[in-house]
């Protein structure tokens, strides 16, 4: 919830004019619990995504992350239809399996880096060119997965992407 590239994220949103939570999976800072290897951190967002839509029931709900996180809000996407679009952020693509990105049918959006050790943007296209047809990608060039020193771009082109597609809704 406080990395570096989930707050700039998180602002890229805020500034383009949608709400935003961020929250820390199970056994993550003070939260209870223990790391569930993704399926209990996929029940995770989906009590986030439940708060969220109580309180908001007329809200569109997107769903994103950084790394795991993005991981996590895919894998969500795939059963749960209240998520709208999809905002992933370093998906780690060589780190995970993640061949469930091919049965998203929601937009999106996917930054990468460019020398990310964790996936490439050059990798998710080989490996799942059916899962890009729906999300819109983009790379920032020369940085590793944390965009070391291009976090303010990571603001910048999570914003611009959030007000183009707040822009085509209306």
């Amino acid at each position: 919830m406080h990395n570096k590239v989930v707050f700039r994220a998180a602002r890229g949103l805020q500034k383009a004019g949608l709400a935003v939570l961020r929250f820390n999976f199970r056994g993550v800072g003070r939260s209870a619990g223990e790391h569930g290897g993704g399926v209990g951190e996929v029940d995770d967002l989906g009590a986030a995504l439940d708060w969220l839509h109580t309180r908001h029931s007329e809200a569109e709900l997107w769903a994103g992350g950084f790394s795991f996180g993005s991981r996590i809000a895919s894998m969500r996407a795939v059963t749960d239809t209240r998520i709208a679009r999809l905002v992933l952020v370093a998906l780690p693509v060589l780190a995970f399996d993640v061949s469930h990105v091919e049965e998203i049918t929601q937009p999106g959006f996917i930054l990468m880096a460019e020398k990310d050790e964790f996936g490439t943007l050059a990798e998710l296209e080989r490996r799942f060119p059916r899962a890009l047809s729906q999300l819109e990608t983009s790379e920032v060039p020369g940085v590793g997965h944390f965009f070391d020193d291009q976090t303010s771009e990571v603001q910048s082109r999570v914003q611009a992407y959030a007000r183009r597609a707040l822009e085509a809704r209306t």
